[in-house]
């Protein structure tokens, strides 16, 4: 059976989290759509899902260009999100939208998106560290629902 776009079956829109030094020791980051999939979905500055598209898997993986901090996700907690709460989103998952997909390692976590109900924008965070320092990276989705 072939997978419909925006399927939960369907393989994962792509985006590339760069991370490069900011002065002062932070670190900037700019999330990159990866393909024609991940295009599709990307609006301006956020990750924008169309009313009744249906599940959407989204894979985000690091690219890390600072000067050897040698980022990775935060092992116990990789990915944190809430619904229409204020950035940066409190520590879990608190959204009923949003599940991990699989085991995120080292630079790479994959969701899945429901994109049901009522529209919500959902904040959400990338939790990288490197050397016990955590380095956060906090874009939004905006799913408009089913």
């Amino acid at each position: 059976m072939e997978a419909k776009r925006g399927s939960a079956e369907a393989a994962p829109a792509k985006f590339t989290v760069t991370a490069v030094d900011q002065d002062g020791g932070g670190i900037c980051y700019y999330l990159v759509p990866d393909g024609k999939a991940a295009a599709n979905l990307w609006d301006v500055d956020h990750i924008h899902l169309p009313k009744s598209s249906g599940p959407h898997i989204l894979q985000f993986a690091l690219d890390d260009k600072t000067s050897g901090k040698k980022l990775s996700l935060r092992g116990t907690d990789p990915f944190d999100c809430a619904d229409d709460h204020p950035c940066p989103p409190p520590g879990g998952i608190n959204s009923s939208q949003i599940s991990l997909s699989g085991n995120p390692s080292g630079n790479i976590v994959t969701i899945k998106n429901l994109n049901s109900g009522s529209p919500v924008d959902i904040r959400y965070q990338l939790n990288y560290e490197a050397g016990g320092i955590s380095y956060p990276c906090d874009p939004i989705i905006k799913n408009d629902g089913g």
